[in-house]
């Protein structure tokens, strides 16, 4: 995070977002970060689910895309990339953002059930924007469903 280089040998886990596109037309989904567009999702007619598996310089490697209505968006052979302007997440409850990951400095404080924007992924940490706010929670506290508060 920050721009710097992490020599430590960590795994990525997956976690799901939602789409939250603000212009709520088609959102693009990419080859690689800034690339060619691949895939068109309509926000309008359905909500997804997306499952998030890396991340680089604000965009976001797709795994899955799932409607609400169970359907999944089919992603092509070598990978799809959105942008993290276009996603979001809800909170499963009242937390604390922090400075840094693993950090105790309290940047502010998130509510439960409200949206956040995705920045930035280092390990089961997650960095959010929260009422102009940004700042690290654990991505345990995170709730990719468009459509429930996740238990």
């Amino acid at each position: 995070f920050n721009g710097e280089e992490y020599t430590e040998n960590c795994k990525f886990r997956t976690f799901d977002v939602y789409l939250s596109d603000p212009d709520q037309g088609k959102t693009n989904i990419r080859k690689e970060p800034n690339g060619r567009i691949i895939l068109k999702i309509d926000g309008k007619d359905d909500f997804y689910t997306l499952t998030i598996s890396e991340a680089r310089d604000g965009w976001f490697r797709l795994v899955n895309i799932m409607g609400v209505e169970g359907d999944n968006v089919e992603i092509p052979a070598g990978g799809a990339w959105i942008h993290h302007a276009v996603i979001g997440v809800s909170i499963r409850r009242n937390k604390d953002l922090l400075e840094a990951p693993g950090s105790k400095i309290v940047v502010g404080t998130v509510e439960q059930e409200t949206e956040a924007r995705i920045k930035d992924r280092y390990m089961d940490w997650v960095q959010i924007e929260y009422k102009g706010v940004v700042g690290w929670i654990e991505s345990m506290w995170l709730c990719g469903n468009p459509v429930s508060t996740c238990p």
